[in-house]
């Protein structure tokens, strides 16, 4: 409805009306309507149930958008969505703007938005991920708050290989918690030698030196992972172990070629080095820096460790390390852990890994087997070299599970041997398609050289496990297997059959299955 004032004036001078005025004046009435709207809406905005949250579960709300910091080198999240919280009201946009933490952590790119973030933080503790083409312009605006930065994260992989040492990290870092940077010269003095409350270390591609302020820098560490770095020490893995020996709180410590030395013909061994909290430990090297690793480390409370033998893919008869000294070693560093633990569960992936565990499987009031729950765990990597003298580093009556994936390395003889090496397996778990040599040698008898009889591979096996298995015509093969192993009275049957997410398996087959278990379980899974 027209407002009265207009109506009549148009009413009054229809003949001689002034246009321009009647515009003006509708105009006005139209501007005095719409902020009318406007505060209704405003109004009717407040009174909606998300306006009407109270602040403290809004922030809460707010800090779900935070940008992700992952110290592993991926790309950090996007920091659009917190951005926009600031655009939809004016309450919402001064919450977020009091809220100093909401701006704690500055995940660039986009770096423009840095020294905003910066200012917006005010005194709060700083969480930094910087990388990108550009990251080298920034990075003395954000390590000039270095005294208040909690976790830094910096990759600098677009820098020219030639670039000088970063010297920004040679101030004092205090609140420092969480460091991890890719493809940085370290300076000599890295944070001036003052960064107590440093707890986890990642280093990837960057190149320093192990030096005695190491010491005290890393002194109350938990986490420590250096991958593929250029690390210089006076003589080589003597050094690092005096920086090591330095880290009693140290959980998790992963070394990927650790070292240099710059004269190795001074490399002097003191005492072994124990490292009372470890359990979690990564060294990929030679099998001599893994042989001299491991006889000067002691490690009481390890769960999980895993050695990488690079170089060694063919042994040397002039190399001081043989297969058999490096399985000696390895079974003298873990043989208090298999003493604790009777049972030794083995994974063989036939390409590249061996994977063992000590642990005690959970078992039920009706005799059925539950998971296993790993209380050691042992990988080797790149060790076919080391096939026959692997046995040395378990102590073979106590192997009883084992799992068996591709087997295309050894010969079948070569497998059959190492298998027979464990009498005492009770479960095994064949995965993956490319199998048929290991599912021969487990159906063809062997000769017992203390009995003189032929006797079938693990004779008192009571759980067997088929996993991810998608090719139909080896069902047959199983079956094959099974025939040979149960049927005849061979073997006892089994205790418990299990079929995991092998798709493609008939009815007629799983049928067939039921006679060689009392128990037959069936997980189709998703394809």
């Amino acid at each position: 409805m027209i407002p009265p004032n207009i109506s009549s004036f148009v009413t009054e001078n229809m003949s001689n009306v002034d246009v321009s005025a009647a515009h003006g004046m509708i105009d006005a009435e139209i501007e005095k309507l719409r902020e009318n709207i406007r505060v209704l809406q405003r109004y009717r905005n407040e009174l909606c149930p998300v306006n009407r949250l109270p602040r403290d579960i809004l922030l809460i709300i707010f800090h779900l958008l935070i940008p992700k910091i992952n110290i592993e080198g991926r790309h950090p999240g996007l920091l659009t969505n917190l951005l926009n919280v600031t655009h939809v009201s004016q309450r919402w946009r001064l919450m977020a703007l009091e809220s100093s933490g909401l701006w704690s952590r500055i995940a660039c790119p986009p770096l423009r938005f840095a020294e905003e973030m910066i200012a917006r933080s005010r005194d709060a503790c700083l969480e930094v991920d910087v990388r990108g083409n550009n990251v080298k312009r920034f990075l003395p605006c954000l390590l000039g708050q270095l005294t208040r930065i909690r976790v830094l994260a910096i990759d600098l992989t677009f820098r020219n290989v030639g670039e000088p040492t970063l010297e920004e990290l040679d101030r004092p870092a205090p609140l420092l918690e969480t460091l991890s940077l890719l493809h940085v010269v370290l300076p000599r003095r890295l944070f001036a030698g003052q960064s107590q409350k440093l707890k986890q270390v990642y280093l990837r591609q960057c190149a320093f030196r192990w030096s005695p302020e190491l010491s005290t820098l890393f002194h109350n560490l938990i986490t420590l992972q250096v991958n593929e770095c250029d690390v210089r020490s006076s003589s080589g893995l003597p050094s690092l172990l005096v920086i090591l020996e330095a880290m009693p709180l140290l959980r998790k410590l992963q070394l990927d070629y650790p070292c240099i030395p710059d004269n190795p013909d001074i490399a002097t061994f003191g005492p072994p080095v124990v490292m009372p909290s470890l359990v979690s430990l990564e060294f990929v090297d030679s099998a001599k820096e893994c042989v001299q690793f491991l006889e000067h480390i002691i490690f009481p409370k390890i769960q999980n460790a895993r050695f990488g033998i690079h170089a060694s893919y063919h042994y040397d008869p002039t190399e001081s390390i043989r297969p058999s000294d490096f399985c000696d070693t390895m079974r003298k560093s873990f043989q208090h852990l298999q003493d604790e633990q009777p049972c030794v569960f083995i994974d063989f992936d036939f390409d590249t890994k061996l994977c063992a565990y000590t642990a005690v499987p959970r078992e039920y009031p009706n005799g059925f087997i539950g998971e296993i729950e790993p209380q050691l765990q042992l990988e080797i990597e790149y060790w076919p070299t080391f096939l026959p003298e692997l046995p040395r580093i378990f102590h073979t009556p106590y192997v009883r599970a084992i799992s068996l994936g591709y087997s295309d390395y050894p010969g079948q003889e070569v497998l059959g041997e190492f298998l027979a090496s464990f009498p005492h397996v009770q479960e095994c778990t064949i995965y993956r398609d490319d199998v048929s040599a290991l599912l021969r040698t487990l159906a063809i008898p062997r000769r017992n050289e203390e009995t003189g009889m032929d006797q079938l591979l693990f004779p008192n096996l009571k759980v067997l496990s088929f996993k991810h298995l998608s090719n139909q015509d080896l069902f047959r093969d199983l079956l094959n297997l099974l025939e040979m192993r149960f049927d005849n009275g061979r073997c006892q049957k089994l205790t418990e059959l299990r079929i995991h997410r092998c798709h493609g398996l008939g009815p007629w087959v799983l049928r067939a299955f039921t006679r060689f278990a009392n128990i037959v379980c069936f997980y189709a899974g998703p394809p």
